[in-house]
Parts: structure tokens; sequence; C-alpha cells
């Protein structure tokens, strides 16, 4: 078991560094975007609506939930657990650093940045917001830690580790968790039932899920072209693997392989293989004709071309 807890001040970059720190890791990001889409394909919508900014119906100073907030509550945790006993993940906001406390195998980190540095990102991502505004989503932010942990979530005796995005910038941010995960042991073998065993002790219910497909971070891509197409195909909600079977296309006369073909993906609710073709040209040759061998010894077999061309194109269109 390896998990490493993210918690950043509003607007300083901090899911640009936690989706950075998973990829170099080899970690699976458990932010927002997955969570919402979790809620959805296990039909647990009455949690969706109310994912990003859950509010009580009572006064700031009240210690109650409603009923709506704990359903939300239980969904959103229920999942982080069943993947946390299960996986190694870089988990972004949802209280991590409280439901983890003190558990092995973990490393907690806060981010933060300065106020004229988070203006600026908002401004940069079109979502200009005034000083005030940052403000008061911060306070309702601690509001609703205090409210479900009865913690201050700016407290430093929270966090293992603490870093200023404007200060470091995103790729260095991301390098030091690496280096603290790696320093902790996290990168070693898993410890799942440790912290499994720590996050029961505490109360801990799981909703059961059918197992992931492996995300783009926890892939060891041959290049940055496959990595970025995985996310495309994740945005789509496409299941995908990655290099699953490899196909001799040429024997020599003793019956030896002398080669053979890895098709890039395999989609799996499609039935078809997936080749990227995105090199140069003067190998694009030689990877056309180990084609074209594959599909003469394994017509049974669907395979699509993607062309480098077709790759731009798309990665404009996803700003890639």
């Amino acid at each position: 078991m390896a998990l490493v807890t993210v918690s950043r001040l509003e607007a300083c970059r901090g899911e640009d560094v936690a989706a950075e720190a998973a990829r170099r890791l080899g970690f699976r990001l458990l932010d927002r975007t997955l969570m919402r889409e979790l809620l959805y394909s296990y039909d647990l919508l009455a949690a969706i609506g109310r994912l990003d900014e859950p509010r009580s119906s009572g006064t700031p100073g009240q210690p109650e939930e409603a009923e709506e907030e704990r359903a939300v509550r239980a969904a959103t945790e229920g999942i982080i657990w069943h993947l946390a006993f299960r996986e190694n993940l870089v988990l972004l906001g949802f209280g991590g650093q409280f439901l983890f406390s003190g558990c092995p195998g973990t490393l907690h980190v806060r981010l933060s940045a300065s106020l004229e540095f988070r203006l600026a990102t908002t401004a940069a991502q079109g979502t200009r917001h005034s000083s005030a505004a940052l403000q008061r989503r911060e306070q309702e932010r601690r509001r609703l830690v205090r409210r479900h942990f009865g913690e201050d979530l700016t407290r430093g005796e929270h966090y293992d580790l603490a870093l200023r995005v404007d200060r470091l910038g995103v790729e260095a941010a991301a390098a030091l968790i690496e280096q603290a995960a790696a320093a902790v042991g996290l990168t070693k073998a898993g410890r799942f039932e440790e912290i499994r065993a720590c996050a029961l002790s505490r109360g801990a219910r799981e909703i059961p899920l059918d197992p992931l497909p492996a995300s783009p971070a926890q892939t060891r891509f041959a290049n940055d072209s496959e990595a970025e197409f995985a996310k495309v195909l994740d945005f789509y909600r496409i299941p995908w693997k990655y290099e699953p079977e490899t196909f001799p296309v040429e024997w020599w006369p003793d019956g030896r392989v002398k080669s053979s073909f890895s098709p890039d993906f395999y989609l799996t609710e499609m039935d078809t293989f997936l080749e990227l073709t995105t090199m140069k040209q003067s190998l694009v040759t030689k990877k056309n004709r180990k084609v074209r061998l594959f599909r003469e010894r394994y017509p049974d077999k669907k395979l699509l071309i993607f062309y480098g061309r077709d790759f731009k194109k798309l990665a404009q269109k996803f700003g890639l």
C-alpha cells in the first residue's frame, strides 16, 4: 500500500502538481474528475451534484450535517477506502489527510502559493476570481473540514510535507513529492493490509467496485504520444489495455520467430486493436510492413491505424 494525500489552497495549481506526482510515481490519481465518473458509473447520482461544493443546511458553526451531505460523504469516502485498500493512490482533496491520519504507508502533502499567484492562475484559466472570492472559498473549505473531521486543515501538524507552488513550480513540487515518497518507503512493496486495518479501526466502510482499468499514470508507455492518447480514451470512457498481446508475423526456416508485432492498444469493448504511428517517417515504413504482415497472418483480428496527422488534430482539440 502507498498513499499520497494532497491538500491545497484554492487556485494554487494543486491539481497539476498532484497529476504530475501521480505520473512520476506510477500511482492512480483520485481527484474530483475520477470521483465524478465513479459516482456516475455506480449510479450514486445523488452525490454528483454536491461533489464540488457540499454545504450544510445549518449555520457555519453548526456541527450537524444535512442528511444529503451525509450521503455524499458516505459515497465518496466509501469509494476512497475501496481504492486505497487495493491500489497505490495520489488522493487530491476529500480530507484524505484526516481519513488516513497516522496510517502506515502514507504521505500527507500541503500545497500553497501567494495570493497574487493564485489570482493570476484563475485569470489564466478564464475563471477570474477576486481575492475576496478566493478567501470565501477557502473559508467554506475550512468550515467543511471542521464539520466533517473536527480539525483545522491549515495546521501544519497534519502534514509531512509543505510546498510553495509559486516558488517551486509544478515540476519541482511533484519531484519533491516523488523524492519524499521514496524516502519514507512508499515506492517499495505494497502494505495494503496495514492501511486497511488502520482505516477499518476508525469505522471505514468501503463501497465495492468492479476492478478499474489501469490509468495512464500506472502504465509504462513507450512514448508520450501513447500516454496522451490513453488520456483521450479515458475521457471518452473507452476501456483499453496497453500492448496486451504480441503476435509473431515472420518465422525463420527452422520455425523460430523472426519478428513480432505488439499493437499499442486493445479496445476491449470493441474487440479492436489500435496502433499509433506518430514516429518519424523513416520508421513508418518498417511499421507499415509489420501491420501488413499482421493483417495477412491474422485476418480475424480487427486493427485500426492512427497516423501522426490524426493524433496531432486530436491533440490540438484536447490542448495536449
